[in-house]
């Protein structure tokens, strides 16, 4: 029997991964995310984000000159609140924005790791569920 896609929406599971594909192939070059969703640099292509949507954060690692990560941190809060973290994108003044499905919100995390929250449309009844 085959466990649907949603059992591994748990936070005890940290089996997420980043791949590098390279000349040599692929290999695994961080792991321990809870459910890797999205990765996106920063504009001077320093540090590599990822969206932890079981972890409710975002991660970031310095990317080295091999391709390596290193630093590994999470950047803003540890806990973004209602919903898990979906897709994310910068905006041209370093702002991270995040979409926090299940609770439908919108949070920006400034360069300093401030979380703004600019939009909230969630119904809570329906969101404790998840």
């Amino acid at each position: 029997m085959v466990n649907p896609w949603t059992d591994a929406i748990t936070p005890s599971i940290r089996d997420g991964y980043i791949a590098l594909v390279d000349d040599r192939g692929i290999r695994a070059v961080a792991d321990g995310f809870a459910f890797t969703n999205e990765v996106r640099l920063d504009a001077a292509e320093e540090w590599l984000y990822v969206a932890e949507t079981t972890g409710k954060c975002v991660t970031r690692l310095r990317i080295g000159a091999d391709g390596s990560l290193s630093d590994r941190e999470v950047y803003g809060p540890s806990n973004l609140g209602r919903g898990v973290i979906d897709g994310i994108c910068f905006d041209a003044f370093g702002n991270l924005w995040a979409t926090m499905i299940f609770a439908d919100r919108l949070v920006a995390i400034t360069p300093d790791g401030d979380c703004l929250e600019l939009a909230e449309f969630g119904n809570p009844q329906a969101t404790d569920r998840f």
